[in-house]
């Protein structure tokens, strides 16, 4: 390959060495001279004095490029400028500072931050302050493209929830008790719009189902509903409306088969579900969803009473817990001024009920069996007086005694002198009501002449109602429930029984039966008089 005369005039014939620093790059010192246009020698010093000459034809090594005469190439100062583009990011990483990446050029460029561990699929949006902690080291030209993207993130939420993104942060930040919008009742639309307000602020899932339960407390969306709503915003589905179902219309839930289903249960109340779906043609599952959601029909059982009740009597029941309840406004202390008490037989075995004969068990196992009991011969009476501060008289009638009206007068004097003792404030005063129900012997002239002479005024008490008096709502069943499905052997066993368990009943207790028989008051007054256990009032 020959040069040309310019090509050649271009080169100089006197000898160009460039070197470098041996002591910066520990290298053996080189230098490349340039004796003509024809041949480039290399020549390397080593710490040997001898050189090693390296003549290299033009056609194998091509010429390094060299600037015009009168330009001096500086590789120290290049070497600087290269060291202070180097220096932020190496001073960086020994920080152990995050360098934010970008695309390559061409495309889109924003800063990626690393994603939470539970929610891989997002960017967490930062503030600018977090992506950056040295504003001062990062290039001009990145620090644009963050202004940018923050700017395009702030543009969405505003395009979104421009007019009440103040107002939904404050709802979600402010606990319901410092927040006076919380009192009213909350939409579930209010908390899906605040799920889509913390997702467009960057929460996680975790982190807005955090935020929702201390906003709305107990009214608060449950875990899957939050993470299900978090879910669709994060696919792009930004609306607050439930999706609408598929399926076709219901072509047997209409207004005829209703009306069909209305009569044929209005005749006869007691017909099941397989008669109704005989007699009108309606599958046996319309039939039923119509009964409990259109028509509101439940079937219940009859209850038993201790007798089906006369207009007179009902009438009754309504005029004696109306007189009552205005004694109870005129005075609110009445009620610590009752004494009532009532007689109940206590056996040596008594069959359990229904309830406590249940008992937890798996599915696979047959369900418990139990035979049909019946009471035991060994039983006493007992004879209880209380007021709302606990038992103030019991005793057990002795075998072979009958309750008639001279044994209940010498309970009354027994009863008399329990008061004395144990109610000094109510015996001083005199000022104390008896309680009790409608047996013969508590109907007798001979005991109300008693209680008149002594000064016990009675407190009357409607017929046929024990869902009124308190030894039947409350004492005798609270006591039974410690002794039934228990076998004692004798009389002696089943008083000792019964004793314990009079005295296991708390004196709160007592003063909660009171309260009950105030609201057992209204609810008879609102059945009309009719026996109302069981029964719902709005």
């Amino acid at each position: 390959m020959k040069r040309t005369l310019s090509e050649r005039s271009s080169c100089r014939s006197q000898k160009r060495s460039y070197s470098m620093d041996q002591e910066e790059l520990d290298y053996p010192q080189i230098k490349i001279e340039v004796e003509d246009s024809e041949t480039l020698q290399i020549k390397v010093e080593h710490e040997d004095p001898e050189t090693r000459d390296v003549e290299v034809d033009e056609e194998e090594t091509e010429m390094p490029q060299v600037k015009e005469e009168d330009e001096e190439v500086d590789f120290l100062q290049v070497k600087e400028e290269e060291e202070e583009l180097l220096i932020p990011q190496v001073k960086q990483e020994e920080e152990g500072l995050e360098i934010p990446q970008v695309e390559e050029e061409g495309e889109r460029r924003f800063p990626l931050v690393k994603t939470e561990a539970n929610d891989p699929g997002r960017p967490q949006i930062k503030d600018e302050e977090d992506i950056f902690a040295c504003e001062d080291r990062r290039p001009l030209a990145l620090k644009q493209e963050t202004d940018d993207f923050l700017q395009m993130q702030r543009q969405e939420i505003s395009d979104y929830d421009a007019v009440h993104l103040d107002e939904l942060e404050a709802a979600i930040l402010l606990p319901s008790s410092k927040n006076p919008k919380m009192a009213e009742p909350i939409d579930k639309r209010d908390q899906r719009t605040s799920i889509r307000c913390c997702f467009l602020l960057g929460k996680t899932a975790t982190e807005t189902l955090t935020m929702i339960q201390t906003a709305y407390k107990d009214e608060a969306l449950g875990r899957s509903q939050v993470f299900e709503w978090y879910g669709r915003f994060k696919s792009g589905q930004m609306s607050i409306e439930d999706s609408p179902r598929s399926g076709r219309p219901s072509t047997s839930r209409t207004e005829e088969n209703v009306r069909k289903i209305e009569a044929v249960v209005m005749a006869d109340r007691r017909r099941t579900i397989d008669e109704i779906e005989h007699l009108t043609g309606i599958s046996w599952s319309s039939c039923q969803r119509i009964l409990r959601e259109d028509l509101g029909l439940r079937r219940v059982a009859a209850k038993m009473v201790p007798r089906f009740l006369t207009t007179e009597q009902k009438q009754a029941r309504v005029d004696m817990c109306q007189e009552l309840k205005r004694q109870l406004e005129d005075d609110g202390g009445l009620f610590e001024k009752i004494i009532t008490g009532d007689e109940i037989w206590c056996y040596g075995y008594d069959p359990e009920t229904k309830q406590q004969s249940t008992q937890r068990r798996h599915q696979g196992p047959p369900r418990p069996k139990k035979a049909r009991q019946v009471r035991s011969a060994i039983k006493t009476m007992l004879i209880c007086f209380f007021d709302i501060k606990g038992m103030v008289h019991s005793e057990f009638v002795p075998p072979g005694q009958t309750v008639n009206q001279d044994f209940y007068l010498e309970v009354l004097r027994r009863l008399q002198e329990a008061v004395r003792l144990k109610r000094p404030a109510l015996w001083e005063s005199g000022d104390w009501w008896l309680h009790h129900d409608n047996a013969p012997a508590h109907r007798a002239l001979r005991v109300k002449q008693f209680l008149m002479k002594n000064g016990m005024a009675l407190l009357p008490h409607p017929l046929y109602s024990p869902d009124l008096a308190p030894c039947d709502f409350f004492l005798f069943p609270r006591m039974k429930k410690a002794l039934k499905g228990r076998r004692f052997d004798d009389v002696e066993e089943v008083q000792k029984k019964s004793k314990q368990a009079l005295k296991r009943i708390f004196t709160r207790e007592y003063a909660d039966c009171f309260e009950q028989w105030k609201s057992r008051l209204q609810r008879c007054i609102q059945a009309e008089g009719e026996y109302f256990e069981g029964d719902s009032f709005d």
